[in-house]
């Protein structure tokens, strides 16, 4: 039987995802036995869902599965069309797939009343967790990730009508390049969405002149710290010590390279995250590193 692996069920729709609806919609209308499973990204094809298992043959991204279903089980919705038309369905999928989504996303996200409407389901991926933990998960990766593509995307107009400009986002080591023994599991997820968000944003406006970047700071000595006089937080002692640098970072040090990445003397530097940690990371990279 064929094993699908998508997202959650919403709004009354198989899966929250239009492109695991698609594929559960085509098993439904050709009578093919399937089952519907929760998918993990973390071990998906690429990343992303849907994906099948059809015997010992894996298949992900929606046009594959619909080519090896076609391919394996014959055609039956489209198989009798004529060329004239398969033009006519090719031409209604393209507008559907690649026009219509976008605005189902807009009717989905962008505005508040109708987000609204999707944020509850933010509780099916965090059901497990007590009210605190939830909360603090989420609060964690709105204010750590989505108020930065808010931003992004409220500024970019501005920035690309001037012909040039520069987005320096902040994440961390803490997710996006090493597991930090002080950061919650949902700072370090917002933080490593940073980066991906750094790199598509990068794609998308480097034609319109605007450049984004991201830096991934280690352990800066600031007041968060609560350094008392000249007593050192035992973690900040644990840390400077395996850091090749042998120090803390500071603050002015995080500044510089913003207002670097910012000017024109960076003019040719985009979609990168550009870690400031004296080392830290790299020191984990090639050795087990144990906070003693």
């Amino acid at each position: 039987m064929i094993k699908m692996y998508g997202h959650v069920p919403a709004w009354g729709i198989p899966d929250l995802s239009p492109y695991v609806t698609t594929i559960d919609l085509y098993l439904r209308m050709t009578g093919l036995p399937y089952e519907l499973e929760l998918g993990d990204l973390g071990i998906a094809p690429y990343g992303k869902l849907p994906y099948i298992e059809d015997g010992d043959t894996v298949v992900a991204d929606t046009s594959f599965i619909l080519e090896h279903l076609k391919r394996t089980y014959g055609d039956p919705l489209d198989g009798g069309l004529d060329e004239k038309e398969e033009a006519v369905r090719l031409m209604l999928w393209r507008m559907m797939d690649e026009s219509f989504y976008w605005y189902l996303i807009q009717g989905r996200y962008r505005r508040d009343e109708d987000f609204a409407l999707y944020d509850p389901l933010w509780a099916q991926f965090f059901g497990h967790l007590s009210e605190t933990e939830k909360t603090t998960a989420i609060t964690g990766i709105e204010s750590g990730l989505s108020a930065y593509w808010a931003a992004a995307t409220a500024a970019e107009n501005t920035l690309a009508a001037s012909g040039h400009g520069s987005i320096v986002q902040i994440a961390s080591i803490a997710g996006a390049r090493m597991g930090i023994e002080f950061a919650s599991e949902a700072y370090c997820a917002a933080k490593a969405g940073i980066v991906g968000l750094t790199r598509k944003l990068a794609k998308r406006l480097g034609p319109r002149g605007v450049r984004v970047n991201c830096i991934a700071p280690g352990v800066i000595k600031t007041p968060r710290l609560r350094f008392s006089g000249s007593d050192e937080p035992e973690f900040a002692r644990r840390t400077r010590k395996v850091t090749p640098l042998q120090r803390l970072g500071r603050a002015e040090e995080v500044a510089d390279l913003v207002l670097f990445l910012a000017s024109d003397r960076s003019s040719y530097i985009t979609g990168q995250d550009i870690a400031i940690d004296g080392g830290l990371s790299v020191a984990t990279m090639f050795e087990s590193v144990v906070l003693p």
